[in-house]
């Protein structure tokens, strides 16, 4: 068993959610477990394996110390030359690591049901909705059931999987890799969330994470493929394009590593006129 929302009870558990902010309620009385009885909207999913409400909980509010404690968003603004517009913008970079860490071992029959992730974004990871989408947009928690992809909790535990390197000393080092080779070469934070979530999340050539970590290693070595403006040099996205095109004829995910880099290293060097 585990907890799910059917996407028309995650529209009425947002609309008292909101409607108890609007009345002047305290960030510790919106998280509460039990605000206006909300969880009396959250149904059980099928399975053999326990996925309790209390574990569910006791993770999310362990990452939420952690932020608070270690003061992991101001330390990673540090270094910026030009900071991002929004703090959750860094939020949502660092949680792709321990989001990911936290559900990765989940049953998979949870992880494969939107009801499931609707239930997370509004309840456990209540606080990180509610500071990175504070509208709480429909598509921002699944009040919708397409674009999930668009859905905060789905899309963060995407980034954390498709960027992470098993075995590595840091294994989530690439999903911090963009923004380090951003500030290397002296350019502003931005345009993170953009490489990731349009490169990384939206894009299926490369579901296989040996390949998508190989792209971002790739773009991110020098002579490094950034994206530096909304039009003539877009060149992550434009190596992108290029391996898209490439991926109907080549299976990406049956080159050996070495392969792999030399293949996407050489489109790299197009890309950039090299």
């Amino acid at each position: 068993m585990y907890p799910r929302l059917s996407s028309n009870k995650a529209i009425l558990v947002r609309d008292q959610i909101d409607a108890a902010r609007t009345a002047g309620a305290s960030l510790d009385d919106l998280l509460k477990q039990d605000l206006k009885n909300l969880l009396s909207n959250v149904e059980s999913g099928e399975s053999l394996v326990e996925t309790s409400i209390e574990d569910l909980y006791s993770q999310a509010e362990a990452i939420r110390q952690n932020f608070t404690q270690k003061s992991l968003v101001a330390n990673r603004k540090t270094g910026a030359i030009k900071e991002a517009t929004t703090r959750g913008e860094y939020l949502e970079e660092l949680m792709a690591e321990h989001l990911h860490k936290a559900l990765e071992t989940l049953d998979p029959r949870a992880l494969h049901d939107p009801g499931f992730w609707r239930f997370l974004a509004l309840f456990p990871y209540r606080w990180f909705l509610l500071e990175r989408e504070p509208e709480m947009q429909p598509n921002d928690f699944g009040g919708k059931e397409g674009s999930k992809t668009y859905w905060l909790l789905i899309r963060t535990f995407i980034i954390g999987r498709k960027s992470k390197t098993p075995g590595e000393p840091d294994e989530y080092l690439n999903t911090r890799a963009y923004r380090d080779a951003r500030r290397r070469r002296k350019l502003p934070d931005g345009r993170w969330i953009d490489f990731y979530h349009s490169q990384i999340v939206r894009k299926r050539w490369h579901d296989c994470v040996e390949v998508s970590n190989a792209y971002i290693e790739s773009c991110v070595t020098a002579p490094e493929a950034l994206d530096e403006d909304n039009e003539s040099k877009r060149y992550a996205d434009s190596l992108a394009q290029r391996l898209k095109r490439l991926s109907p004829n080549i299976l990406f995910s049956a080159l050996s590593p070495a392969d792999l880099r030399i293949l996407i290293d050489d489109e790299k060097k197009k890309t950039l006129g090299l």
